[in-house]
């Protein structure tokens, strides 16, 4: 009988469960439509679906919206399964971030360009540079997040230690 410890990513995870798949895809939703509205607001006065050179790129509007938000729960439910490597025991955190952020820009390039937030050239530089920076920032965040909750168990334990 083989004892290893088996790796996380080959055995049952919770990332990859039908529930937690149609959570990641209702977060896209929600992450996508919210971002449509800010930048509605930002823009004018008035609620649009998308840009304009997306929209007007199909026949109907409403099979353009449709499309958009399928993008959105497709990007939402790519986050989770790539929110998997970090609970893979083949990674360490710097390849696991690596990799993790490589997915990201892979599926925010993707559909940056479908649904032309950004054009195909040196405009997806641009991009790319503002999704390395949201992504510093979230990962940061969490880094620190994280750190903390380790020093506070690692109280904890010390505590007990001591009584």
């Amino acid at each position: 009988m083989n004892t290893h410890k088996t790796d996380r990513m080959m055995s049952p995870n919770k990332t990859f469960t039908p529930l937690n798949l149609m959570l990641g895809a209702l977060t896209g939703l929600a992450i996508g439509v919210t971002l449509e509205l800010v930048f509605s607001f930002a823009i004018s006065n008035q609620y649009t679906a998308g840009l304009p050179s997306y929209l007007d790129s199909f026949g109907n509007q409403n099979v353009a919206v449709l499309m958009s938000r399928g993008i959105y729960m497709m990007l939402g439910v790519g986050m989770q399964l790539l929110s998997g490597l970090y609970d893979s025991d083949r990674f360490s955190l710097m390849s696991a971030t690596v990799l993790h952020y490589l997915g990201v820009s892979f599926l925010l390039s993707g559909a940056g360009l479908f649904l032309k937030w950004v054009e195909w050239g040196w405009s997806i530089l641009g991009f790319l540079q503002v999704t390395t920076l949201i992504y510093l920032c979230i990962w940061v965040a969490m880094w620190l997040k994280m750190r903390s909750q380790i020093r506070k168990a690692n109280q904890k334990i010390a505590e007990r230690k001591l009584s």
